[in-house]
C-alpha cells in the first residue's frame, strides 16, 4: 500500500524536491560526511559499537556483591522460575517480559555451561541480566539512529546515535538489571517502524510498529504509548487525502492488532491473571500519587526537565529544539505525528507526584530524533543559501562534537565510578576484619544486600534496621547486644527525621553516647552532594563530587557494649 502519487517523501528541510534519500546529505556521491566508500553502510555498526562499548565499561559493578535491591527482584524471580523453586507472589506493578527474557537466558546458560556452585551461578545470573540491559541499550541506540536516517539522512542518523548512545541517563540504566532499557529497546523499534510507516505507508510497517509497542508495554506499561505513532500516521494520511478511509482503517487495525499480539507474546498472563495484573497496575497508580522518600521538592515538570537536560545533555536538547522549528516550517503535520507518543506520555506522567530520573528515559529516543533533524536542518539551511555561511561538512562535524564532547566527559566519569570500590563494600570489608564475637547493626544500604552470590559475612552477626528516628529503636539494638552501628546516608539523609516531643532521636543519642570509629565517604575531599533516590546505585547526579560510588557510611561503637542505653530504656 502506498499513498496516492507514490511514497511520502522524507523531510526536505531545504525546500527542494531531493527525493527519499535527501540528496547530498544522505551520503551519495557528493555526500559531505559519509562520502567515503562504504561509510553509508558501515555507520550503523560504528554507532552500535560505540554505544555497546560505553555500556559494557563497568558492567560488573561490585560483583560478586549485590548493592541495588531492585535488580534482585527481577533476577530472583527468573532464577526461581528456572530452578523450579516456589515463586513468591509476582509483582505485577511491573510487567513480565524482562523476567521472561532473563529466565530464558538462565535456562540456556544452564544447558550450555552447567555449574553446581550456587554462588557462581547467582553471580553469573546477575551479570547476564546486566549484559542483557547493555546489549538492548546499544540496540535501542541503533534503532533510533536508523529511524533518524530513514526520516532525514545517514549523517542525521549518526547524530541521533551519538546523542542517545552517549546519553548519561541511558548509559546509567544500561548498567543495571532493570526493565527500563528493555522497554526502551522495543519503544525504539516502534519508533523505527512508525517512521517507516510515515514515509512509506505499507501495512507491514504498521503491523510491526504495533507488535513493537505491545512488547514495549509488556516490558514497562507506560512505554506502550509508542503505539500512538502508527495510529497518528494513519489518521494524518487520511486527513490529508493520501489514502482512502478503508486503507486508513486497515492500517489502524493492523497497528492495534499487532499491539495486542505483542502484549500477549511478552506477557501471556493477561490470558489467565487479568485481575492480578489490573490490581498491580492500580497499586502502581496509587503509589504514583506519593513522592519518593528523598525526592526533591520541585514540581514534577521541573524534575522532568532537569532529568532530560542532565540525561542527554543540553547540546542535544538545543539541537532538538532547532529540529522542531525546522520541521514545523517544512511540515507541521508530521511534527504533530512524531510528538503524539511523547506528548501522551508527558500528559500521563506529569499528573503524578512520584518522580525518578528513569521516568524520563522514554523521552530520549524522540529527543535524539529531533536533534538529528536539527543537525540536518542546519546543514541544509546554511549550505543552500546564496552565500553559504559554512560548508555542510563543517556544520555537521561541529554539531556532532557539540553532542559528543560534554556527554563523553559525563559518561567517562560515570563509568569510572562504576569501576570504583563502593563504600558499602569497604564497610563490609571493615566488618569482616573485626572479631566474630562482635555484633553489628547495619542500616538499609549500609552493607551489600544479603543474597546467594557471596559468603563474606557468614559467621558474623549482622542485624538490619530501617531507621533510628524513634529512640527506642536504638535502645532495642543496644539490648540485643549490638557493639557497632552502621548508619548510611541513603536511608538517613533521604528520610525526614521527626524529633519525639521533649526527646531526642536515636541518631542524636548515637552521636552523644557512642564513638564514631570509622567513616566511609564516597565524596572527594571538601565536596558533597544531595542524596536522592536516583543515587542508590551508580551515581547519576553531581558526578564530579564523587570519588567512588555508594552512600556516606558512619560506624559507631556503643559505649560499654550498649548496657547504659539498654538500662536507660528500662529493659
Amino acid at each position: 500500500m502506498t499513498a496516492k502519487g507514490g511514497p511520502v517523501k522524507p523531510y526536505n528541510l531545504a525546500g527542494r524536491n531531493i527525493g527519499p534519500n535527501l540528496g547530498e546529505l544522505a551520503g551519495g556521491h557528493n555526500g559531505i560526511l559519509l562520502k567515503r566508500r562504504g561509510w553509508g553502510r558501515e555507520w550503523p555498526a560504528v554507532v552500535f559499537a560505540v554505544a555497546l562499548a560505553v555500556r559494557l565499561w563497568g558492567i560488573d559493578w561490585q560483583l560478586p556483591d549485590a548493592l541495588y535491591y531492585d535488580e534482585l527482584k527481577y533476577v530472583s524471580w527468573a532464577s526461581a522460575w528456572v530452578d523450579d523453586r516456589a515463586l513468591s507472589r509476582t509483582d505485577y506493578r511491573n510487567p513480565s517480559l524482562y523476567r521472561y527474557i532473563l529466565a530464558a537466558e538462565y535456562r540456556l546458560a544452564s544447558a550450555v555451561a552447567p555449574d553446581r556452585d550456587d554462588q557462581r551461578v547467582a553471580v553469573r545470573r546477575l551479570l547476564l541480566a546486566r549484559l542483557t540491559s547493555a546489549v538492548l541499550g546499544a540496540g535501542t541506540v541503533l534503532l533510533t539512529a536508523l529511524a533518524a536516517a530513514r526520516l532525514f539522512s545517514p549523517a542525521a542518523g549518526l547524530a541521533a546515535g551519538l546523542a542517545l548512545g552517549l546519553s548519561l541517563l541511558h548509559v546509567n540504566l544500561s548498567h543495571l538489571a532493570l526493565n527500563d532499557v528493555t522497554a526502551s529497546f522495543f519503544l525504539a523499534a516502534g519508533l523505527l517502524f512508525g517512521v517507516r510507516g510515515l514515509v512509506t505507508p505499507r501495512p507491514r510497517e504498521y503491523l510491526l510498529a504495533g507488535v513493537a509497542a505491545g512488547l514495549a508495554a509488556a516490558a514497562k506499561y507506560n512505554s506502550g504509548v509508542v503505539l500512538c505513532l502508527p495510529l497518528a500516521c494513519a489518521v494524518s494520511l487520511l486527513a490529508t487525502g493520501q489514502i482512502r478511509p478503508a486503507q486508513a482503517v486497515r492500517l489502524a487495525v493492523l497497528a492495534l492488532s499487532g499491539g495486542l499480539a505483542g502484549l500477549l507474546l511478552g506477557m501471556p498472563e493477561w490470558l489467565w491473571a487479568t485481575r492480578a495484573i489490573l490490581g498491580g497496575m492500580a497499586e502502581q497508580a496509587a503509589l504514583a500519587n506519593q513522592p519518593l522518600v528523598g525526592q526533591p521538592d520541585e514540581p514534577v515538570p521541573v524534575l522532568f526537565a532537569r532529568a532530560v537536560l542532565h540525561g542527554i545533555g543540553w547540546p542535544s536538547v538545543a539541537l532538538a529544539l532547532v529540529g522542531l522549528v525546522q520541521m514545523l516550517r517544512a511540515d507541521p503535520l508530521r511534527v504533530l505525528i512524531l510528538l503524539a507518543s511523547p506528548g501522551v506520555y508527558l500528559v500521563i506522567m506529569l499528573r503524578n507526584e512520584l518522580f525518578a530520573a528513569r521516568f524520563a528515559l522514554p523521552m530520549l529516543p524522540f529527543i535524539a530524533l529531533f536533534a538529528a533533524g536539527g543537525v540536518a536542518g542546519l546543514a541544509e539551511g546554511l549550505a543552500t543559501r546564496r552565500r553559504a555561511v559554512a560548508p555542510r561538512g563543517a556544520v555537521v562535524g561541529l554539531a556532532l562534537l557539540a553532542i559528543a564532547v560534554p556527554s563523553c566527559v559525563d559518561v567517562a566519569q560515570h563509568n569510572r565510578l562504576a569501576w570504583s570500590t563502593d563504600t558499602r563494600v569497604l564497610a563490609q570489608e571493615w566488618v569482616r576484619r573485626q572479631s566474630r564475637d562482635s555484633r553489628f547493626a547495619a542500616q538499609t544500604f549500609g552493607l551489600p544486600a544479603s543474597w546467594g552470590g557471596h559468603e563474606r559475612l557468614r559467621g558474623y552477626r549482622v542485624k538490619r534496621f530501617e531507621s533510628l528516628a524513634d529512640p527506642t529503636a536504638l535502645a532495642g539494638l543496644a539490648c540485643d547486644g549490638t557493639h557497632y552501628v552502621l548508619v548510611a546516608s541513603f536511608a538517613h539523609d533521604r528520610a525526614p527525621t521527626r524529633r519525639p516531643p521533649g526527646g531526642t532521636t536515636g541518631y542524636e543519642q548515637l552521636e552523644q553516647q557512642a564513638s564514631l570509629v570509622e567513616t566511609f565517604s564516597p565524596f572527594r575531599e571538601g565536596r558533597s552532594a544531595e542524596i536522592t533516590p536516583d543515587d542508590a546505585h551508580i551515581p547519576f547526579w553531581d558526578l564530579h563530587a564523587y570519588r567512588s560510588a555508594g552512600p556516606l557510611i558512619e560506624v559507631y561503637q556503643l559505649a560499654d557494649d550498649g548496657a547504659s542505653l539498654c538500662a536507660s530504656a528500662g529493659r
